[in-house]
């Protein structure tokens, strides 16, 4: 057994000053835990309230263990060393614990520590909504679940057939100033630029290199079109990955000044977590790029790259140097948007969704779609309504209009006429981003 004393500077005789030195060495390895299990698969860990269960009872454990006096050595304060993603404690610090319950101190402090991870426990069962505002948005999401989940409810649904479908720009994390696809395929572009001198001259590549944002803009999906195929294309799918995932450690977001992957929004992560604890199955179908997605969603949604549906160009089988690769090739072979995300939906996934969540106009098949099938539904379209902590356009009640992600008025009627469930980002998420209220 190690003592946290073998691992910070020997604080003298001062007992207060250890403790806080130790309650800080807590805090530090608690937070590195955390952070090591959101990059986890969701197949590797428990489910996410087990998680949080785990992680407090551990802290609980170090908290407790300040007046703690070891068996063997005499000193306060010990428990067993944290190794990197070591999530489990001890068995020997448990049971010299549970034998030495005479020399603990402060019987009214452990009390109150335990009372706390009984009632913490308890409110994570009770919200695991926790950042949603309390609005019939929120009641909405929890009634519908119950109603497809209770064994004996007249809408009750088997767990085989509980698929849920996402978009991902404007659903999942943002689509402004720009999708964040196309500021990879411009900073692509710009890297690119030393090896073709002929698009100074030509746009929209000329427009990149001169950060002419206006004249791309006015481009429209052709100019898009164009940067993607010389971005993305003449490498092998695992070239490709490998500099999506290079992009992602580094590239941030010109506003919030965060990596991309840590902008997913906070209350969409904890319904695809809620719905998977109750035995949905959620897939992203977005007009993203298939392969541009796969390198991060099951890292920050905590969906394998198998369940993700997206546009895709075409590639082919080659041997090179020996080995065999999949090469990108300048064809677009499908895109999943629009019309096009029902017929995705249908030859990737081969069921129908029970609920499905979009943002724009992109997604409005796909809610049509799932609201054609029998039983009870649930369609829901994220509103960007929130220009201080996000951004607000539309141009649906009266909002500015925008290329990225653009929610006409007419998809907001349709929404009223249906009985889609329309999120209002400023009304209904206490908590947009993670960390940043």
């Amino acid at each position: 057994m190690h003592c946290w004393h073998e691992f910070i500077p020997e604080p003298g005789e001062n007992h207060l000053k250890r403790m806080i030195g130790k309650f800080f060495l807590t805090a530090f390895w608690i937070t590195r835990l955390i952070a090591d299990s959101r990059f986890k698969s969701e197949r590797d860990l428990p489910s996410y309230q087990d998680t949080i269960r785990e992680f407090t009872a551990l802290s609980t454990i170090a908290i407790i263990s300040c007046f703690y006096k070891s068996k063997d050595s005499g000193q306060f304060g010990c428990v067993p060393s944290l190794y990197g993603k070591t999530r489990f404690v001890s068995l020997r610090f448990i049971e010299e614990f549970r034998m030495n319950i005479a020399h603990l101190r402060r019987s009214a402090v452990i009390s109150f520590t335990l009372m706390v991870l009984t009632s913490f426990d308890a409110a994570i069962a009770a919200d695991p909504l926790s950042s949603w505002n309390n609005t019939a948005t929120k009641r909405a999401i929890l009634q519908f679940v119950e109603k497809v989940t209770k064994a004996g409810s007249p809408d009750f649904v088997r767990a085989e057939e509980r698929i849920a479908t996402f978009d991902n720009d404007g659903t999942l994390w943002p689509s402004h100033p720009m999708y964040i696809q196309l500021t990879f395929a411009m900073d692509r572009v710009r890297d690119l630029a030393p090896e073709h001198p002929e698009w100074k001259d030509r746009q929209p590549f000329k427009a990149v290199i001169e950060n002419d944002l206006k004249t791309l803009a006015s481009g429209g999906e052709k100019a898009i079109a164009q940067l993607i195929m010389v971005s993305h294309t003449g490498i092998s799918t695992a070239e490709f990955e490998r500099i999506v995932t290079d992009w992602f450690k580094t590239a941030r977001h010109p506003r919030f000044k965060r990596r991309y992957t840590e902008l997913a929004y906070l209350p969409m992560v904890e319904l695809l977590h809620y719905l998977r604890d109750n035995g949905f199955k959620t897939y992203i179908v977005s007009g993203g790029g298939i392969e541009f997605m796969r390198p991060m969603t099951e890292s920050v949604y905590g969906i394998p790259p198998e369940q993700v549906v997206g546009s895709s160009i075409k590639t082919k089988y080659e041997v090179r140097d020996g080995k065999p690769v999949l090469m990108r090739l300048p064809e677009l072979n499908f895109i999943d948007d629009k019309a096009g995300k029902p017929v995705g939906i249908n030859e990737f996934i081969g069921r129908r969704p029970l609920a499905s969540f979009g943002n724009s106009s992109g997604d409005r098949e796909m809610l049509e779609w799932t609201g054609a099938g029998d039983g009870e539904r649930l369609m829901m379209l994220v509103f960007h309504d929130d220009d201080e902590r996000e951004y607000a356009y539309g141009p649906a009640n009266g909002l500015p209009d925008t290329d990225f992600g653009r929610f006409p008025q007419s998809l907001m009627d349709e929404a009223k006429q249906k009985g889609w469930v329309v999120i209002s980002m400023k009304n209904d998420w206490a908590q947009i981003f993670e960390d940043r209220p």
